[in-house]
């Protein structure tokens, strides 16, 4: 078993982790007067189904870029488009709400969406590069 080509899931983890600690660090500092304990989702459950669903993704991609790097980016699309099905299954509770602090609630949702999905792409793009670099010619069909 090659670790190395696992490497964007320990990469994906560790920016988590990171994001994470970061966006506790921010509400810790500047968030005393936010009643983040009156959200609908703690930010363990965002932070917990956004990381997981994206090592999900991540593994998938590794395992279609291993069998048949041509359709990275349709795999990519598909889950990403299964991933936002789910978030928006999951926001919808906070879309309804009309009390509290609703507002840094929604940002506090699709700013985490938007992270973990530009980390997605980036990896995406890396993968996709290096299938082009490895001798393939890029095909317009």
């Amino acid at each position: 078993m090659n670790l190395k080509s696992y490497a964007p899931v320990f990469y994906f983890l560790l920016f988590a982790v990171i994001l994470y600690i970061v966006h506790k660090l921010i509400f810790s500092f500047f968030g005393a007067d936010l009643e983040i304990a009156n959200f609908h989702y703690s930010l363990e459950y965002l932070y917990a189904f956004f990381a997981a669903v994206g090592v999900l993704i991540v593994f998938s991609l590794i395992m279609v870029f291993k069998t048949a790097p041509d359709f990275v980016g349709i795999a990519f699309l598909a889950a990403t488009t299964i991933n936002l099905v789910f978030s928006y299954i999951i926001a919808r509770p906070i879309l309804a709400k009309t009390s509290g602090n609703i507002k840094i609630e929604k940002i506090n949702f699709f700013v985490i969406f938007i992270l973990f999905l530009l980390f997605k792409i980036i990896i995406t793009a890396k993968m996709l590069k290096n299938s082009n670099e490895n001798g393939e010619k890029p095909r317009i069909n």
